[in-house]
């Protein structure tokens, strides 16, 4: 079973009905890969509103929303990362992640930080790619979890 980004569309209610199903059509022994917005240091809410002010100051905006300016919270400005009119956005912790895939009856097999959002900066679409690549490492929004149904 594979899925890609899906999940942060759906409402709380749902997503654990979602994994327990998804758990229950896979195989014995068959795997899963899930895409998942993750809470990163940035989100922090000391860090949060430089990040935001960062982002004003340097003219830096998302395609599809100017999450610096519109968004007060965290969770809004998670829930606009793929546009303003995006219903639901749900970000957690890669430890809350793990927790809910882990009851629905999933093993985590592995987890992979991934998507800084360089092409927002200007300056760093420039960057060296090792540049790059520290801060998909360290500063992503998303975390992939490679799952198995044991």
């Amino acid at each position: 079973m594979w899925w890609c980004h899906q999940e942060s569309y759906i409402t709380r209610q749902i997503f654990a009905a979602a994994m327990r199903e998804s758990y229950r059509v896979t195989r014995v022994g068959g795997s899963g890969l899930i895409t998942l917005y993750r809470f990163g240091i940035l989100h922090h809410r000391m860090v949060f509103p430089l990040v935001r002010a960062v982002m004003r100051l340097t003219g830096t905006r998302h395609p599809g929303a100017d999450l610096a300016s519109t968004s007060q919270s965290v969770e809004e400005f998670v829930r606009q990362y793929d546009g303003a009119n995006n219903p639901v956005g749900i970000a957690k912790s890669e430890r809350e992640w793990e927790r809910h895939l882990t009851s629905a009856g999933w093993t985590v097999v592995s987890r992979e930080r991934h998507y800084f959002p360089s092409r927002m900066v200007p300056l760093l679409a420039r960057a060296p790619r090792w540049v790059r690549k520290v801060l998909d490492r360290h500063l992503a929004t998303m975390v992939y979890f490679t799952l198995r149904r044991l």
